[in-house]
């Protein structure tokens, strides 16, 4: 059913170039939240071109596949979903790809649940945001 609709959805141009020039600003508005939390954090990253996804080094430079492994498991504790380095065979540990297409209450929520993850010291979400 679903693809029947999304299907019907995109059959038409207009429609498309409609959804696109919508959701376009959403997507580098998320994807500046992003970096503006991974800047506070002082985490490495690169900054999207196209697509929804960011690459960033949330395990640090120092990360091994065992830190990575461990950051993971504490993230998932957290409730939030990221995506290892190593299951897109990134080349060095310590790289995750996070998705930013998300509305803004979402992507901040997990945000949240990334630094409870991280154990990070400083909040960006108490001292950068309002929910």
């Amino acid at each position: 059913m679903a693809s029947i609709a999304v299907a019907s959805l995109f059959s038409n141009l207009q429609t498309v170039e409609n959804v696109l020039d919508q959701n376009k600003p959403r997507l580098r508005k998320a994807a500046e939240i992003l970096e503006d939390f991974l800047s506070f954090h002082q985490i490495v990253f690169y900054s999207p071109v196209a697509g929804c996804v960011l690459w960033a080094r949330v395990g640090g430079e120092l990360a091994t596949k065992e830190t990575d492994a461990e950051l993971f498991e504490n993230l998932v504790a957290a409730g939030v979903a990221v995506g290892a380095g190593s299951r897109f065979k990134s080349g060095e540990p310590g790289w995750f790809r996070i998705t930013f297409a998300l509305p803004r209450k979402d992507l901040i929520e997990g945000l949240r649940r990334i630094e409870i993850g991280m154990e990070a010291k400083r909040q960006w979400i108490s001292e950068k945001t309002q929910l």
